[in-house]
């Protein structure tokens, strides 16, 4: 695990808590922000972590629509697949994103993480 690990935030607001190999240790607390990335290397890696805390109504309001945009036209299948297609035009299709998708948005955070 000496390659790094890279956490992207969108959304509210959170407070982010990180200790050590073990949950003894007092953890350090950490404002993280929509936008804002922690990078962990090393030992790092393996710390205790955690979010105790979302403060609601911090999404940016100008991320929001975009945000609920990309989720809803997000498609983790192939182009030869139509299952995922086929199951959002229940929904209302592509391009209509639901009020569903927009509560989630109101009330989430999204955390993206790339390990190496």
């Amino acid at each position: 695990m000496s390659l790094p690990l890279i956490s992207w935030s969108v959304g509210h607001t959170c407070i982010y808590l990180i200790g050590d190999e073990t949950s003894s240790t007092q953890p350090i607390p950490l404002f993280i922000r929509s936008g804002d990335a922690l990078v962990m290397t090393g030992p790092s890696r393996g710390y205790w972590h955690g979010v105790p805390r979302i403060f609601k109504n911090t999404f940016p309001v100008e991320l929001k629509s975009k945000v609920a945009e990309s989720l809803w036209n997000f498609n983790p299948a192939s182009d030869d697949d139509n299952d995922y297609d086929d199951n959002k035009e229940k929904f209302g299709g592509k391009g209509d994103v639901p009020e569903f998708v927009i509560d989630f948005i109101t009330d989430s955070r999204l955390n993206m993480n790339v390990r190496y």
